[in-house]
């Protein structure tokens, strides 16, 4: 990696990476829903927007840990991931908000309910089991809403 002599590589690093990786689950219950959470109306991307279950992977992680490591933060679950060879991928750059200009990327895994007892995190306000076709009738964030039509076997314009 190069550098312009007027930059320092410690304050590069510190800003972190110019790519957003989040890791994300669609989790199903027996009855073939999904899980779906509501963001609070003060998280700074996609407020009071409901979405997958999941978040940023950390620089010491990789998108299966990450997976684990934000459902059970998220909402006290344990999952498996069904299919870790076939994640639905999501990528983009960020036009607006607080994270303009960066690139994002999103893995969304298939899992399944493992163990553990539902508690809502604080970054959501509320949460809903819902089938994957009455989801799409939600406020969903557009990353959300692709991935549900994407499992569905629709395809968005």
């Amino acid at each position: 990696m190069s550098f312009r002599k007027e930059e320092d590589p410690k304050d590069i690093q510190e800003e972190g990476p110019n790519t957003m990786l989040i890791a994300r689950c669609y989790i199903h219950d027996k009855e073939g829903r999904i899980l779906l959470l509501r963001r609070n109306p003060n998280r700074k991307y996609n407020p009071d927007k409901w979405e997958l279950p999941g978040g940023k992977v950390e620089r010491w992680q990789d998108f299966h840990q990450a997976v684990h490591d934000e459902i059970l933060g998220e909402t006290g679950f344990n999952v498996a991931i069904t299919d870790p060879f076939a994640p639905f991928l999501i990528s983009k750059q960020i036009i607006e908000g607080p994270y303009a200009g960066k690139f994002y990327l999103e893995h969304v895994f298939d899992a399944a309910l493992k163990s553990g007892k539902f508690r809502l995190s604080p970054d959501h306000q509320d949460f809903i089991w819902h089938h994957p076709e009455e989801a799409l009738d939600l406020d969903l964030s557009p990353e959300a809403r692709k991935a549900i039509t994407h499992h569905m076997g629709l395809i968005l314009d």
